[in-house]
C-alpha cells in the first residue's frame, strides 16, 4: 500500500495550495457588493488569510511536536470538519461594524478550511523527513505550483464562464476530495509510522542544529525584499494597465514559479549569481528609462520591470534554498509566511504613509542585489567578489541619473507627489493650469486663468457626452439634481447653477483631499456641493435624495471596480433616479466597458446610446480636453429627447462625434453571481 503514499502526497499538497488561492478571489467578489470596495474590505481579508496562513504553519509546527498518534488524530479531525463548516458566502454580521463583521464572517466560515489547506504540505514534509531523514524541501515547490496553477485558471477559465454559486460548488468538491486524500495519507503514514515504530512525538530530528536570531533574520529579510518587490511590481503595472490579470499575473506568477525552480533541489549557487548579475542589470535598464518618473510604462521599461521580478525572484529565493536548515524546517516555513505577511503589510499600508511614490520596487531590487551579493562575497569566491563590486558601483549611479532627471523637470513644472494605500496622485502645476494623474492617467485639470477656473476641463468639457447631457437637462429644468460616482478633481462641479445639487461619492479620502486643497471647482461652485466618503455603489443605494441625473465616473484610472457595472449594480442606480439618466464614462485604454453596460440595460428594458467626443486641436490645448466615450442609458420614453440631444451637439464646430448603438450581438452579462474583467480587456 505504501506505493500509493507519494502519488497521494503529489496530488494533495498542491491542492490544497490550489484551494487556498482559488478561494481568496470568490470571497472578494461575494463580499464586494455587500461591503463595497473600500481599503476596510480588502484589508480586512487580505489580513485573514495572511494570519489564517501564519496559523497554518504554527499548527504544522505544533502537530510535529505531538506524538505520532495525536497527530494523526488532529489531522483527521480537521479534514473531516473543514467541508462541513466552509461557508461561501462568509456568514453575514450585517449589525456589526464593517471590518469587525468581516472578520468574524471569515473565521467563522473558512478558518478550519485555510488551517487545514495550508498546514497539510508542511505536516507531510515532516512525516516523510522522519521516515527518510532529509527534508523533501521539493514539495514546497510543488505546493507553489499549485498556487501558480490556481492563479492562471482561476481568471480565465473559472471567472468568465462559471457564477459565484457554480464557483462555490467547485470550491466545495475540491475540498471535499482534499479531505479524503489527506484522510488516505494519515492512514498510510499511520501503518508506516507502526511498522517503522514512530507512535512517539514526531519531534524535529537534530535538535543541536542551531538557528540563532541572525538566521531567523536573515530568512525574513530575505522574504520580504523580494515579495516587496513583486508586489511593487503589481503597484506599477496596475498604475498602467488596470487592476486586472495583466498587472499582477506575471510578477505574482514569476515569484511562485520561483519558489517551484530554487527549492526544486537541482539550483545552485552558481544560478543565483548568475540571477543576480542579471537583476541588477535589469535594475539598470529600468532606472534608467523609467525610474521614479511619471512616463508612462512603454516597451523598455516594461520589459525591465518583468526582468527585474523574475530575476530578483529567482535571486532571493535562490538564496534563501542555500540557507535552508537541514532538519529544523518549520521554524523556516514560519519565518518565510512572516516575511510574506510583513511585506503585505508594507506594500498596502506602510509604504503609503512613508513614501510619495512607488520608491519600494526599485528599493527592494537594491535590497536583494546588497544582501544576496554580501551573502555571496562572504562565501569569499573570486566570481562572487567581482560581481558585487561590479553590482555595488551602479546603483547610486541609476539613481543618480533619475535624480538629475527629476530636477530637469522640475525646472519647467512643479510636481507634488501624494500617496495612500488607495492610490497615488501627481500634481503638476505649470503656469497655465494644474492637472491631477495617477502618473500615467490623467484625473483631472483647471485652468489658472481667474476667468477661466470654472471652465470644464479633461473629460468633462462641454461640447462631451457629459456636458452635452448636464446642459440639455439645464435647458429643461429650473433645478437639477446630479449623483457621481467618482469624485476625480471635482471638475463636475464646475456645471451646477445656483439652484442646483451636486453630490459626489468617493471611497478615496486622498481624492477629497486633492479637489478640496488643489482645485477649486468644489469651493467655486455657486449650487450646493455634498461630498461622501463612501463606495459609490452603497452611497447610491442609501442615499435619499432622488436624481436628475447619475454619472458613474470611477473607470478612467483604468481600475475597474467592478461590482459597480453588475446589472444589480444598474437596477440600483435607475431605482435612484427613476426616468432620469444614467451615465457612465467609460474613457479607457485597455478596457471596453460598453458591452456589458449595454447587455445589463437591455435586459432591463432600458436604451443605450454611445458618445464619443474628439476635441480639435485648439479645444485641446485650451481645455486641456481629452477624447471621451460616454455611454448613456434611459428609458424608451426619452428617446426622442436625447436624439434631439445628439443632433444639437453635432453642430459644435469644435468637436468630431461617433454617435452609436451598442451591438447587440456582443453579449457581456455581468451579475454580482458572474463577472470577469477578461470579458472586457481589449490589446493595446
Amino acid at each position: 500500500m505504501q506505493r500509493f503514499f507519494r502519488p497521494l502526497v503529489y496530488l494533495v499538497i498542491p491542492t490544497a495550495a490550489f484551494l487556498t488561492f482559488l478561494i481568496q478571489p470568490i470571497v472578494g467578489k461575494e463580499l464586494m457588493p455587500r461591503y463595497g470596495g473600500t481599503a476596510g474590505t480588502w484589508m480586512t481579508v487580505s489580513l485573514f488569510f495572511q494570519t489564517s496562513l501564519l496559523g497554518g504553519y504554527a499548527l504544522a509546527a505544533w502537530l510535529l511536536k505531538q506524538r505520532r498518534t495525536r497527530a494523526h488524530a488532529f489531522v483527521l479531525g480537521l479534514a473531516a470538519l473543514s467541508p462541513i463548516v466552509a461557508k461561501l458566502p462568509p456568514w453575514d454580521f450585517a449589525g456589526w461594524a464593517e471590518w469587525p463583521g468581516i472578520l468574524a464572517g471569515l473565521t467563522l466560515s473558512l478558518l478550519p478550511t485555510l488551517l487545514l489547506t495550508t498546514s497539510i504540505g508542511i505536516v507531510v514534509q515532516g512525516w516523510i523527513r522522519d521516515r527518510h531523514g532529509e527534508v523533501p524541501y521539493a514539495l514546497y515547490g510543488i505546493s507553489n505550483l499549485g498556487s501558480l496553477l490556481a492563479l492562471l485558471i482561476y481568471p480565465f477559465k473559472i471567472e468568465p464562464f462559471f457564477g459565484l454559486g457554480v464557483q462555490v460548488r467547485i470550491v466545495h468538491g475540491l475540498l471535499w476530495l482534499l479531505s479524503l486524500g489527506v484522510a488516505c495519507i494519515v492512514w498510510l503514514e499511520r501503518r508506516n509510522a507502526a511498522d517503522l515504530g514512530l507512535a512517539a512525538s514526531s519531534g524535529e530530528t537534530a535538535e543541536s542544529e542551531s538557528i540563532g536570531r541572525a538566521k531567523l533574520a536573515g530568512w525574513i529579510v530575505i522574504g520580504f525584499s523580494t515579495c516587496t518587490l513583486m508586489l511593487g511590481g503589481v503597484r506599477v503595472l496596475s498604475a498602467e494597465i488596470g487592476s486586472n490579470p495583466l498587472s499582477w499575473l506575471i510578477p505574482l506568477g514569476a515569484y511562485l514559479l520561483s519558489f517551484t525552480v530554487t527549492f526544486s533541489g537541482w539550483w545552485r549557487r552558481s544560478l543565483t549569481l548568475g540571477t543576480l548579475i542579471a537583476l541588477a542589470f535589469a535594475l539598470f535598464g529600468y532606472m534608467s528609462t523609467k525610474g521614479f518618473s511619471s512616463s508612462v510604462l512603454s516597451y523598455w521599461p516594461r520589459f525591465w520591470l518583468i526582468a527585474m521580478i523574475i530575476t530578483g525572484s529567482l535571486a532571493g529565493h535562490g538564496l534563501l534554498y542555500e540557507l535552508r536548515p537541514q532538519h529544523r524546517f518549520t521554524a523556516f516555513y514560519l519565518s518565510v509566511a512572516i516575511a510574506g505577511a510583513l511585506a503585505g503589510l508594507f506594500a498596502s499600508v506602510g509604504a503609503p504613509l512613508v513614501f510619495d511614490r512607488n520608491f519600494e520596487f526599485s528599493g527592494a531590487a537594491f535590497l536583494i542585489v546588497i544582501i544576496v551579493g554580501g551573502t555571496l562575497i562572504a562565501r569569499r569566491g573570486w566570481m562572487e567578489r567581482t560581481a558585487f563590486v561590479l553590482l555595488a558601483i551602479g546603483p547610486a549611479a541609476w539613481l543618480g541619473l533619475d535624480k538629475i532627471l527629476a530636477d530637469h523637470r522640475l525646472l519647467v513644472t512643479k510636481m507634488t507627489y501624494l500617496r495612500n494605500y488607495y492610490s497615488s496622485i501627481v500634481l503638476t502645476d505649470t503656469p497655465a493650469f494644474i492637472t491631477a494623474s495617477n502618473e500615467t492617467t490623467m484625473h483631472g485639470a483647471q485652468l489658472h486663468d481667474p476667468a477661466h477656473t470654472r471652465v470644464p476641463t479633461t473629460y468633462y468639457t462641454r461640447g462631451s457626452g457629459g456636458g452635452m447631457v448636464i446642459q440639455a437637462l439645464q435647458k429643461k429644468y429650473p433645478a437639477i439634481r446630479i449623483g457621481v460616482i467618482g469624485l476625480g478633481t471635482g471638475t463636475l462641479a464646475a456645471y451646477p447653477r445656483a439652484q442646483d445639487e451636486i453630490i459626489f461619492w468617493d471611497i478615496n479620502p486622498l481624492a477629497v483631499r486633492v479637489a478640496r486643497d488643489y482645485f477649486t471647482f468644489l469651493k467655486e461652485c455657486p449650487g450646493k456641493v455634498d461630498v461622501r466618503v463612501v463606495d459609490g455603489r452603497i452611497g447610491v443605494r442609501n442615499a435619499p435624495e432622488r436624481l436628475d441625473l447619475l454619472v458613474v465616473d470611477a473607470f478612467s484610472g483604468d481600475y475597474i471596480p467592478l461590482h459597480l457595472l453588475t446589472r444589480e449594480a444598474l437596477q440600483e442606480y435607475v431605482a435612484r433616479v427613476g426616468d432620469g439618466i444614467v451615465l457612465f464614462h467609460v474613457s479607457n485604454r485597455y478596457t471596453d466597458l460598453v458591452p456589458a453596460i449595454a447587455t445589463s440595460a437591455r435586459r432591463l428594458g432600458l436604451h443605450v446610446r454611445c458618445v464619443y467626443a474628439s476635441p480639435n486641436d485648439n479645444v485641446a490645448k485650451s481645455e486641456q480636453a481629452a477624447r471621451t466615450r460616454y455611454v448613456l442609458v434611459y428609458p424608451k420614453s426619452r428617446d426622442d429627447e436625447v436624439d434631439g440631444w445628439i443632433m444639437n451637439q453635432l453642430n459644435s464646430p469644435d468637436y468630431i462625434y461617433q454617435i452609436s448603438f451598442p451591438d447587440e450581438s456582443h453579449v457581456v452579462d455581468w451579475t454580482d453571481d458572474k463577472h470577469a474583467i477578461v470579458d472586457v480587456l481589449t490589446a493595446k
